[in-house]
């Protein structure tokens, strides 16, 4: 081989090489392009669906594999896999329905129980090219049409979209498009049902319901009407390893797997002559918000309050019965033996609507037990049953509007079977009242309703009556009928709140004390003005003659305000303003004095107004509190004696003496409302010329209340059980129930806890404050008095003697508090760090002045006045306030 030929073939060797090496990165490349392609095409598989070269297909050909359920939004079920479609047609698009909620079963613990209305919304369903887009519609804000601002109306107002989902199935026309309700409905898309994380701790939320199961999630049942759809989906979800296992009476088999049926309903929004009415905060209806973004008003709302589109049946006639009563169906599920009461209580509502022009505005129906439709069809109003393992309520009156009206399209009652029984859930009769800054038990979501205790706190109250009863030797003609009476007013109460009504916790100080007892005037006017209170159970004293239990018919407010949201509309815009001012005028008379959640003082620092009280009873309720006080010691005095469950255990008795605790505790609570209390008056200006709208409590009257606490609460021996009862409150053996907290009374944990909650209220760092600010307005009660006064019922009493074990922990957890006020730092009762807000400088100060005075009477009372434990006691708080006192700060 020449030289010459051997320098070609190594250039040719080397050509080959670059060769094969350039092909092998273009291999390469190519090798991972294509990889990079199909993750990405796995990705975007998984996070959105793709629409290239997807063509719908014919949706005759969809329809032939399924069957058809025809509602206002048609359906399809695939008969082999049980896939749903959704059918939207073209004049369907962009056009409103009303998306609601409906919990048919499931837990209590997150509100998720039986009964439970959950959301509605405004939806909307638009085309974009080949999907269809899901969206909530705003309903808050309006914009005068006239307006130039009208042009700006959707800056920053946003919709929620709720979904984008392809176009499965289309006809020839493309009028008419099917969609996977699979991918809408089987996830938490429409509707979030696992609730949020919340990092408080609070025990109902340590309890997660784990993650949802795809696998597991199904529909259930699919029901079509001319003006609705009702799609029933059953949510399943996993968690393999709870931390926080379930209670064994929850009705939960295994924590690990919960399962919450859901019931979604498409219903067709009204198109009718109903003409919304406005909200007042004088009276008490639900109500919509809706800003007006266009006035200059301080005030510019156009909130709507929820009603029924009540007609006359004749429209020129003022009086007569609607085209269209609000019918109520007895669910087949209502025991017999209630039925009557039950249907006269609904009935009884009639007698309010008489005053707004209708006859015959409520008629009720019976639910044959051969019906073919469900109580959960929403195009029935039916009062339902439940007997459920953990009730959140004994009664529950929730309905569903059009949000952009207020309009009431629908509504159900739901009652629990535990409201007339015995059978006492330990953790309502054993809950500490709510922290501060918890709500109250009511819900207020998107269906307003009332979801509230009112059920629960009434059967414990019936519980006190029987014991009353027992006392008396009445026979069981007197307690069935204290059971009728109170089944009477829950249905009362919760019809009222299907009717739009809110609660009203300003009725119950109608009468006297000595008129409350006096049946001739409660049964015609009510024990209390309206039935929207939380009424406790009108007992009288041993000494009287009872009268009613509770009040039986709507009172003067529920009258006033049917009036006002029922009379029908003139047709003179002016006219019919005039017409709502005169009524809303009048509320300056008492018997029509109202007050809602927002106003009640039922938690410690809530609220300002005393008048507005969960459970208190009469125009006097500090007289009341007394009263009732006194009686629950004559009753706590023969408990035992008239305690008669021959053959039983005396589990019974144990739940009945801590239901006189409890009774115990809400007196005390009433009267615990009224130092450093302000009445609330919300007359309009020039509407009452006598009050002005926040007027302090009187002197006298403050004083009182702390009086009646020190004379029946603070002072030593006020409520020392006798020693025979307190060994026999023995709870029944049920296999290992007790194996985790030993089976002992723990009879000075409850009265502790009676103390620290009164406590909670009369240190609380809102009154303290209002005592000052108030002393600026006319509160002649100030701080450094009141301060002294809760001293001296405190500590004053025993200086001389011995001090009860009772006394002792109250002692101890006052002067802790006053240490508290004085360093404002958080305390173990708080229920976090953010909670501890300080105390002003005031309170501060009058703390302090407070606790060199205690140190005075202790070092005073070290001279052999006690015995060794009295002894050791005062060491102790001696000990407390040195080194408070001495603290570096």
């Amino acid at each position: 081989m020449t030289e010459n030929s051997s320098y070609h073939n190594n250039v040719l060797r080397w050509n080959i090489s670059c060769l094969t090496l350039a092909l092998s990165v273009v291999l390469l490349g190519y090798l991972r392009a294509a990889a990079d392609d199909t993750k990405t095409s796995r990705e975007t598989s998984s996070n959105a669906e793709s629409t290239e070269d997807i063509l719908p297909r014919a949706l005759s050909d969809l329809e032939s594999e399924c069957e058809t359920i025809v509602g206002v939004l048609d359906v399809l079920r695939n008969r082999q896999t049980g896939e749903v479609y959704l059918l939207v047609h073209v004049d369907q698009l962009d056009k409103p329905f009303i998306y609601f909620t409906y919990i048919e079963s499931g837990i209590s613990r997150f509100r998720l129980g039986r009964g439970i209305f959950r959301d509605q919304q405004i939806l909307k369903i638009s085309r974009d090219y080949r999907r269809l887009r899901f969206h909530f519609e705003p309903t808050r804000y309006y914009f005068d049409p006239h307006s130039p601002l009208r042009f700006a109306a959707n800056a920053n107002v946003i919709p929620a979209i709720v979904a984008a989902k392809n176009i499965v199935a289309w006809d020839d026309e493309q009028t008419t498009f099917a969609v996977s309700a699979n991918k809408l409905l089987l996830k938490e898309l429409f509707h979030q049902i696992k609730p949020s994380e919340d990092k408080s701790g609070s025990p109902t939320t340590q309890f997660k319901l784990g993650e949802l199961s795809a696998d597991k999630t199904r529909f259930v049942e699919i029901r079509g009407y001319p003006k609705n759809t009702d799609v029933v989906v059953e949510y399943v979800y996993d968690n393999l390893s709870p931390t926080h296992l379930a209670e064994k009476d929850e009705g939960i088999t295994d924590s690990r797997y919960l399962t919450i049926t859901v019931q979604h309903s498409f219903i067709e929004a009204p198109k009718n002559d109903y003409r919304p009415r406005r909200d007042d905060p004088r009276i008490g209806y639900f109500s919509h918000q809706i800003d007006d973004m266009t006035s200059t008003n301080a005030t510019p709302y156009r909130d709507v309050i929820h009603r029924w589109h009540l007609k006359h049946l004749d429209p020129e006639k003022n009086q007569g019965p609607p085209e269209m009563p609000i019918t109520w169906w007895l669910e087949r599920s209502t025991p017999h033996e209630f039925r009557e009461t039950i249907r006269n209580a609904v009935l009884a509502w009639n007698e309010a609507f008489l005053q707004a022009g209708f006859e015959n505005a409520i008629e009720v129906l019976i639910q044959p037990d051969d019906a073919d439709w469900d109580a959960g069809d929403i195009r029935y109003n039916v009062i339902r049953w439940t007997s459920s393992p953990a009730p959140a309520f004994g009664g529950y009156g929730p309905s569903f509007v059009d949000p952009r009206t207020g309009q009431i399209l629908g509504a159900d009652i739901m009652l629990e079977w535990v409201y007339v029984t015995n059978r006492v859930k330990y953790r309502n009769l054993f809950r500490r009242p709510p922290a501060e800054n918890s709500r109250p038990f009511v819900y207020h979501g998107g269906s307003e309703g009332c979801l509230c205790s009112l059920a629960m706190e009434m059967q414990m109250a019936n519980i006190f009556g029987r014991q009353v009863l027992a006392v008396r030797d009445s026979s069981s003609v007197e307690t069935n009928e204290l059971l009728k009476q109170s089944l009477y007013y829950l249905v009362l109460h919760e019809v009222g709140h299907t009717l739009g009504l809110m609660h009203n916790f300003k009725a119950s100080q109608l009468h006297d004390l000595t008129q409350l007892h006096d049946v001739k005037i409660t049964a015609a006017s009510g024990v209390t003005s309206s039935v929207m209170e939380y009424p406790n159970i009108n007992l009288a004293p041993l000494e009287r003659t009872q009268g009613l239990y509770y009040t039986t018919r709507p009172g003067a407010y529920d009258k006033w305000a049917i009036t006002y949201g029922y009379t029908p509309e003139l047709d003179d815009p002016a006219e019919e303003e005039a017409r709502l001012t005169q009524i809303l005028a009048q509320s300056t008379r008492p018997e029509l004095a109202f007050a809602n959640d927002a106003d009640d003082m039922r938690r410690p620092g809530h609220g300002i107004d005393p008048g507005a009280m969960t459970f208190d009873m009469s125009s006097d309720p500090i007289s009341w509190a007394e009263e009732r006080l006194q009686l629950i010691r004559e009753v706590a005095d023969h408990l035992l004696e008239s305690y008669q469950e021959s053959g039983q255990s005396y589990h019974a008795l144990r739940d009945q003496f801590k239901t006189l605790l409890r009774q115990f505790g809400i007196a005390a609570g009433v009267a615990a409302r009224y130092p450093g209390g302000v009445r609330i008056d919300r007359a309009f200006v020039g509407q009452n010329k006598i009050h002005q709208p926040l007027q302090p409590v009187d002197r006298k009257e403050q004083q009182r209340a702390v009086q009646v606490l020190v004379d029946h609460v603070l002072a030593p021996g006020t409520f020392v059980p006798q020693p025979e009862l307190l060994a026999h409150l023995q709870k029944q053996r049920r296999g290992f129930d007790h194996f985790e907290v030993n089976e002992d009374f723990k009879i000075h944990d409850e009265i502790l806890a009676i103390h620290q909650q009164l406590l909670n209220q009369l240190l609380h760092r809102n009154v303290l404050k209002r005592i000052t600010d108030s002393s600026l307005y006319n509160n002649s009660y100030l701080l450094h008095e009141y301060l002294a006064d809760l001293t001296r019922a405190i500590l004053a009493a025993d200086t001389n003697g011995n001090v009860h074990t009772f006394r002792q922990n109250l002692q101890t957890e006052y002067v802790r508090r006053l240490i508290h006020i004085l360093n404002t730092g958080a305390m173990s009762h708080d229920p976090s760090p953010k909670q501890a807000l300080p105390f002003d400088a005031i309170a501060r100060s009058h703390a302090l002045g407070q606790l060199y005075e205690i140190q005075e009477q202790i070092e005073q009372s070290l001279n052999g006045n006690g015995d060794a434990a009295t002894t050791v006691h005062r060491n102790h708080l001696r000990w407390l306030i040195k080194k408070a006192l001495t603290a570096e700060f």
